[in-house]
């Protein structure tokens, strides 16, 4: 009996949320750094970039802070950042 009611439960609708989520999945930002500033150091181009992923997530309230995309882990996707260079002689 207790497995069964247990079934019951896992196959009701009551354990249903809406999965519609919007994501900043990954954003980028990149630098040239003006000529000018660099020409002493026998450098010809320097960039620099900063990249972030996994930002943000708006989900329904029944998600409780947890990432549609990995619901069945129950573990959210931890945000990444990144900073590059890039120089060229």
């Amino acid at each position: 009996l207790n497995a069964y009611c247990y079934n019951l439960y896992n196959k009701s609708d009551v354990r249903i949320a809406k999965t519609d989520f919007l994501k900043l999945k990954m954003i980028s930002l990149s630098y040239d750094v003006p000529k000018n500033y660099i020409k002493n150091m026998n450098i010809s181009n320097l960039r620099l970039r900063l990249q972030a992923t996994n930002l943000l997530t708006f989900t329904n309230s029944k998600w409780h802070g947890l990432d549609p995309e990995t619901s069945y882990l129950g573990i959210p996707l931890l945000p990444a950042y990144s900073v590059s260079v890039n120089i060229s002689f």
